[in-house]
Order: structure tokens, then sequence, then C-alpha cells
């Protein structure tokens, strides 16, 4: 009955309280209520959850009835038991399909290579392609590249081979941009919230990389060093901050990706100056990270890499901590200078400029 109405309201709140009720009778680990129904129904079912998904306007319900559906697949998908569901997978995944239809469907990509990731990446082939098309499409709705991100992390992630993983490598610079974009939105990257963990595992493998830093790979990781700043600075509740900012720290500075350097320096000098507990580190452990980093962009030969105003601030807030910490510490911050930077440095900062 609830599927009748579900199907035949023009009612958008009642049709949105008809699937939150069928979601409650399929709890999770609860398919008491499914296999109560006859063969038929189960497949009369099956066929309408898909057929829903394609042509319903409202995005709840579109997006409840595909948890349904990753629900009944991750029990049906290992036998072969819902043989329409890949060919529509791919169908909700074409570029013409509506944005809810086709967001829904690399959640539920998504959750089935979490779950049956063995199954999925040998039932679906040529992601690549769609992964690569939907994330370089500016035009597309970031809700929906956000999820396709989601999606080709976790997919890539329970791919068994090395040699699988490096086919996907070229979609790093696409993946990298769509989460820079979702965690710059209006909405302070909200959206993104969920994926903030699988951001964070993908953003290590682009950093790690062991060619991370060849020309080809520069744009990817200074993306991702872009992006887990933001992630630090939108996101802190949701990690570990003291471990993952003083990494972030390491990863700097950044020069291939002027944009995003300029971004990222004038970021590391606002939490210098209001003394960010974890960037500076415990009796001032990482100032001589910070030292370091700031003497680079301050005499860089790429003067892109930060703006005037930014490079007058490192300045500045260098010249405050001479001036009120002790000469011990300070003595301690130019060690990871090289002597010719540690004496322009210093003159810098010398009471007479």
């Amino acid at each position: 009955m609830l599927i009748n109405h579900l199907e035949s309201s023009e009612d958008t709140e009642f049709r949105e309280m008809c699937v939150d009720m069928i979601v409650d009778l399929l709890r999770e680990d609860d398919l008491i209520t499914w296999s109560n129904l006859s063969a038929s129904t189960q497949s009369t079912v099956k066929t309408f959850l898909l057929n829903s998904i394609m042509v319903e306007e409202s995005g709840f319900v579109v997006l409840k009835l595909g948890s349904i559906v990753l629900k009944l697949a991750t029990s049906f998908i290992k036998d072969n038991n819902w043989p329409e569901l890949v060919p529509f997978l791919y169908q909700c995944l074409d570029s013409s399909s509506k944005k809810y239809a086709k967001a829904s469907a690399f959640l539920t990509l998504a959750g089935l290579a979490e779950k049956v990731g063995e199954t999925i990446v040998h039932s679906m082939k040529g992601l690549h392609s769609i992964f690569r098309d939907t994330l370089n499409d500016d035009k597309l709705d970031l809700e929906v590249r956000s999820v396709a991100m989601y999606a080709a992390i976790n997919f890539i992630q329970c791919l068994s081979s090395s040699n699988e993983k490096e086919r996907f490598q070229d979609l790093l610079p696409c993946m990298m941009k769509t989460l820079n974009d979702a965690l710059s939105s209006e909405s302070g990257g909200s959206v993104f919230k969920p994926f903030v963990r699988e951001a964070l595992s993908r953003i290590n493998v682009v950093l790690m990389h062991f060619r991370a830093h060849e020309p080809v790979n520069e744009e990817a990781y200074d993306k991702a060093v872009s992006a887990l700043c933001k992630i630090c600075l939108l996101h802190r509740e949701s990690i570990d901050s003291a471990q993952v900012i003083p990494i972030w720290l390491n990863c700097l500075p950044i020069k291939a990706d002027l944009h995003e350097a300029k971004y990222v320096h004038d970021e590391l000098c606002s939490m210098v100056e209001r003394l960010d507990r974890d960037i500076i580190g415990h009796n001032y452990q990482y100032l001589p990270k910070i030292v370091s980093v700031f003497a680079e962009v301050v005499f860089s030969d790429e003067k892109d890499v930060s703006t005037e105003e930014t490079a007058n601030r490192m300045i500045s807030v260098l010249r405050h901590l001479q001036q009120t910490l002790p000469p011990a510490t300070m003595e301690s911050a130019w060690s990871y200078l090289l002597p010719h930077q540690e004496m322009t440095l210093k003159s810098l900062l010398s009471p007479e400029v």
C-alpha cells in the first residue's frame, strides 16, 4: 500500500512521509519484512524502486529510495539476484540523467564499493570515463560532483592491484579540484562534511605518492594541500587537528598552482598571527618550520606564491615573535634556514627596517 501511495500521490510531503515509512520497515540488518514478501512482490518492489528513482522530482524521496536500493543490493548483488541493478546504475550515471538520480547512483556505487567492493569492481567496467567526465564538468551541480568524488574514492580503495589503482591516478587533479570547490562553496562545505574521512584518505594518497612532485602531478599535489587546509579550517571538529595540521604544515610551501599557493600561505600567516595552538605546537615546536616556510615565500623567485600583503604580514608577525619570545626560542627557529636566508631574514626583522 505504501508503494501504491508513493507511486500515485501528487503530494510531495505525503510521498516523503511514505518513503520514510518504507525505510523504517527495512532498517539496517533487518530484512525480515522483505523476506516475508513473495518472490513476485519482491520483484515488483525492486522494479518500482528503480523506476521511481528515474522519474521522481523530490530529491528527498530519490535519495531515500536510493538508500533502500543500497540496502537490498548489498544482500543480492553477490549472487546476481538483481541483474537489472548494474544497467540501471549506468543509466543513471549517463550525462542526461536528472540531478538526484545521478547523485543517488553515485551514492549507491560508493556504498557498494565500501560493503561489497570486490563484487562491484568486477560488475562495473568503464567507470574511469564516467568519473572523469563528471568530475571535470564544472557546469554540473556541485553536490553531484561531490558524491561522484566520494564514489571514486571508495571505488579506487577497493581495487586490489597497484596496476588497477595506477589507471585512476589521472583522476587526482579533478578529484582535488572538486574537493576544493566543495569546501569553498557558500555552504562552507557542509554538503561535503559526511565525506571528510574519505577525503583525508585520498588526500593522503596524493601527498604520499612517490611521484607527487613530478611536474605532471604538481597541480594535484598543490590542490590536495589546499584542500587539506580547508578541511583543517572548516571541519576541525571532524579531524584530529593536532595530528593533521602539522602534516599540512610540512607540505608547505607550494609553488605550482599560484592561486592555491596564495590562499594557503595567507591562511598559514593568519593561523600564526592568532597563535593557533595546533600550528604553533607545544612550546613553539613547529616555529622552525614556520620560519622556514615564511622565508621561502618571502624570498621566492616566484613572486606570485603570495600577495605582497601576505609577505609583509609574514615579516610583521616574525618581528612580533622576535620581540616577544625568549631569545633561545627564536634562535632555535632559525635552525631550518640556510645561512644566507638567516642573514637576510634577520636583516629584514631588525628595528631599523
